[in-house]
């Protein structure tokens, strides 16, 4: 009996920290949806002023938006890893609708504001986030 609790007392600090990383990646899976969700918005913006006015600097930053939409999907295919596709489907759906919504309610300001700087920083270095949730 007593090597039974030594052993699960030995493992708790393990369980304890696999739990921390599942929940930091869950985390990260959420915060990344959210950068899908604010691109793909403002890629749509774009993609209507390019309709309207075509030109080059127009072009490059749709195509950037697009790349960010890309690469938040790609990130959380890597932190959804163990999940079925259709939970990221999911996950991607109810963040486009919750900013959509805020969108209606606080405009397009109000989502750069919230995600400009945030989801590049993510997207271009995605370790310091999971850190961020791992120190939570």
């Amino acid at each position: 009996m007593r090597r039974v609790i030594a052993t699960a007392l030995m493992a708790a600090p393990l369980i304890s920290h696999a739990y921390e990383l599942e929940r930091a990646m869950v985390n990260m899976a959420d915060d990344l949806a959210d950068c899908v969700a604010y691109y793909t918005i403002v890629s749509a913006d774009i993609s209507q002023r390019l309709k309207e006015n075509p030109n080059d600097k127009t072009e490059k930053l749709f195509n950037d938006y697009q790349q960010g939409v890309n690469t938040a999907v790609s990130l959380m295919q890597i932190y959804m890893v163990s999940q079925p596709e259709k939970h990221l489907q999911s996950k991607i759906d109810l963040h486009m609708q919750t900013n959509i919504r805020r969108l209606g309610e606080e405009g397009m300001d109000r989502l750069i504001f919230l995600y400009s700087d945030s989801c590049k920083a993510m997207v271009q270095s995605p370790n310091d986030r999971l850190d961020y949730w791992l120190k939570k």
